[in-house]
């Protein structure tokens, strides 16, 4: 990948010994610590640096003059460009192995916590094709890898954003972690579009038509696509027309004007040009309401997995109040709604609530409640007095973990348990240590909802110390 050469020169002959965080893996020059990406323990490479911290440098490799015995040849034409997937180069198997040892360090460095029982990842059923979701990008000067020549015509793109460049974008020929169809829409719309010179969007300038695809599909064979733009034009009008009447499987189509400097849509319109209003999707035996903005999780196969993992973990006895924090549209609230007396949901944002009463509604379950609003704000000492004490409270929080308001509220309430479902390992360890003042982990359960990359879900069991 062509990139700036930093002050600090290139580096040779570095050995990679071990995996670390994100991704990536570890080298030493001397006493210091090089995070290399895209490596594997075994290589022996050259690399440029392209940062130098106090502590440590992270480093591109240039050069490999031997291979790790752990390598296998990507699938993905784009790796290693494509920030998407960090791990293709490693076999599935070893990528398991070293996501559940990552949480276990990350547990032990972060939160010192112990848990008293590790039990095994779970593994994904499908390494490939398995995401429900996807979001690209238009741009209108494409990234090409290895340009040292200024003057070679860059073409505009439809893809993802190279790692570390808001402004840069690699066009995708196919991504193996969504499905063919999938990709056939992508990759005629970036034909479309190309062909008939509609204005790829400039994010420096903050000009041209086209922002964004995103494309969703449901295990139960719907599909949905949402083109953004910035005017609706009579081109514009016709590759609606046309992916309406070429592509028999999409069954809702819609499109969102966005004139704004970001790339959110959330207080936007979108707008349905054809088919259904939404998408129907299955966890275990219950359906659920995904609409355009709908926030679901992203692997409709092994979510089912990772909810059922935590209700095993959850000691529920009929008679429980439930809280569930961060509940988004309620899948896990009314997941485990059955199993309880009644369950509370809180969530930030007012439109996942909507989705949640409605699918509520649409499975017939009349004891789940939920409430919007700012986590640190909504659950508080008032609300629990309202509801009902929590005997068990489930958190599923974004990356970033809980607000130390929230943490305090659950010390307040005291549940007898918690059951914690992270996305971010290290928060999550964190966050454990806030609360080990009162409670004890008692079981830990990784969960690989993201094969080929280097995310991982962890399921932890809290008790409440006697």
């Amino acid at each position: 990948m062509s990139r700036r050469k930093h002050k600090y020169g290139p580096l040779s002959n570095l050995e990679i010994t071990q995996f670390a965080a994100e991704g990536k893996c570890i080298a030493r020059l001397d006493e210091q610590v090089v995070f290399i990406p895209f490596t594997a323990p075994g290589d022996i490479i050259d690399a440029q640096v392209t940062r130098k911290k106090k502590n440590y440098l992270e480093a591109r490799a240039t050069h490999f003059h031997q291979r790790s015995d752990l390598r296998i040849e990507p699938k993905c034409a784009h790796f290693s460009v494509c920030g998407g997937c960090k791990w293709q180069h490693i076999s599935y198997e070893e990528q398991l192995i070293q996501k559940e040892k990552q949480v276990i360090n990350q547990l032990d460095k972060i939160g010192k916590v112990t848990p008293k029982k590790l039990l095994p990842i779970i593994g994904a059923p499908s390494e490939f094709e398995y995401r429900n979701k996807v979001e690209l990008s238009f741009c209108h000067e494409g990234w090409i890898e290895d340009v040292t020549d200024k003057s070679v015509l860059k073409e505009p793109a439809l893809g993802f954003h190279v790692p570390g460049r808001f402004d840069k974008v690699l066009n995708v020929e196919h991504c193996h972690l969504v499905n063919q169809s999938v990709n056939d829409i992508i990759q005629y719309v970036g034909k479309f579009t190309k062909e008939q010179e509609i204005e790829h969007y400039n994010i420096r300038m903050h000009t041209g038509i086209l922002r964004n695809l995103i494309v969703r599909t449901s295990s139960l064979g719907g599909l949905m696509v949402i083109l953004v733009i910035t005017e609706k034009t009579a081109l514009i009008d016709q590759l609606l027309q046309n992916l309406d009447e070429k592509f028999s499987e999409i069954s809702s189509l819609n499109f969102v004007i966005n004139t704004k400097k970001n790339d959110t849509i959330f207080d936007l319109d979108v707008v349905r040009y054809s088919g259904d209003e939404l998408l129907y999707d299955q966890i275990g035996d219950l359906k659920y309401k995904v609409r355009p903005k709908s926030f679901f999780q992203t692997n409709s196969t092994q979510v089912f997995h990772l909810y059922e993992a935590a209700l095993k973990l959850a000691q529920f006895n009929p008679s429980d109040v439930v809280y569930d924090l961060y509940t988004g549209t309620g899948s896990i609230a009314l997941f485990m709604a059955k199993s309880v007396q009644k369950v509370v949901g809180i969530e930030i944002l007012p439109q996942a609530i909507d989705d949640a009463r409605e699918n509520a509604k649409e499975n017939g379950i009349d004891n789940c409640t939920f409430f919007v609003g700012d986590m640190k704000k909504a659950f508080t000492n008032e609300l629990i007095a309202q509801e009902g004490k929590p005997d068990v409270i489930m958190v599923d929080p974004p990356r970033n973990g809980m607000d130390k308001e929230v943490i305090e509220t659950l010390l307040t309430a005291l549940p007898r348990q918690i059951i914690y479902i992270s996305c971010n390992p290290a928060t999550q360890a964190r966050d454990l240590a806030l609360l080990s003042e009162s409670y004890e982990v008692e079981l830990s359960q990784a969960v690989d909802m993201f094969p080929q990359t280097h995310h991982i879900e962890n399921i932890v069991s809290l008790q409440l110390k006697r």
